[in-house]
């Protein structure tokens, strides 16, 4: 019940606010009869100083704040979080070893080979047997021709 009280003063409050704001510039005609101008129209005269017009004022500054305000708290002192945890390590795929080297042979008694060629003979001039001794002349018959 209150609230709807305060509620229709307010809204009354702004109908007159808004309507006093758009209230005619013009002066209310009071006669219809056509006003007597025996004065001529106001024209300057050249490099006269122009007209005085009064001073354009800047619009009020805005109310002052309400006397109450909230206060105002100061931040609350800041946290220290611990430190994130490391990122997890990049993923490398395994360095692989070389191969082990191969086993060594089984033992196996060596197969003897045949014995090499003899060396061939070293050089040696020939050497001559004196010639035979002459054979004597065969008798000469010549009943056997």
């Amino acid at each position: 019940m209150k609230s709807s009280v305060i509620f229709s003063f307010l809204l009354i409050a702004l109908v007159v606010a808004l309507s006093e704001g758009f209230k005619p510039t013009s002066p209310p005609v009071t006669s219809t009869k056509e006003p007597e101008t025996t004065k001529e129209p106001y024209r300057p005269k050249r490099n006269a100083p122009p007209v005085y017009a009064p001073p354009t004022y800047a619009p009020p500054p805005p109310p002052p704040p309400p006397a109450y305000a909230p206060p105002t708290y100061a931040p609350p002192p800041p946290t220290y979080a611990p430190p994130p945890p490391p990122p997890p390590p990049v993923y490398v795929p395994p360095t692989y070893a070389p191969p082990p080297p191969p086993p060594p042979p089984v033992y196996a008694p060596p197969t003897y080979a045949p014995p090499p060629p003899p060396p061939p003979p070293v050089y040696a001039p020939p050497t001559y047997a004196p010639p035979p001794p002459p054979t004597p002349p065969k008798p000469y018959y010549p009943q056997y021709l």
